[in-house]
């Protein structure tokens, strides 16, 4: 079984299965963001750092857009805070994610 600390794979587990998501205009679509906490990492390790913002790249897009995300971060690359979900169509619902 993997350490607390490997990828959260018990959250990839319950992944939505890849489907082309098309829009009309004026709908939305939405993608489930998991943050880990950098604070589960040695220091030493993580090289924490606090964060204000996420840039986002919309599927087909150069140009990227911000978000507000402040939380703890770890500046070394061996250490994996993000994971994302599959693009859904609708409205997520801020601060909610499927446990």
């Amino acid at each position: 079984m993997p350490s607390p600390h490997d990828r959260p794979w018990r959250w990839q587990l319950c992944a939505y299965p890849r489907r082309l998501v098309t829009l009309a205009a004026g709908t939305t679509a939405h993608a489930e963001v998991r943050v880990t906490n950098a604070m589960n990492y040695p220091a030493s390790t993580c090289q924490p750092v606090a964060v204000h913002r996420l840039k986002v790249f919309a599927p087909g897009q150069t140009s990227p857009r911000f978000t507000t995300l402040n939380v703890m971060a770890c500046t070394s690359t061996s250490v994996q805070l993000l994971s994302v979900q599959t693009v859904q169509p609708g409205n997520g619902i801020a601060g909610y994610g499927r446990q």
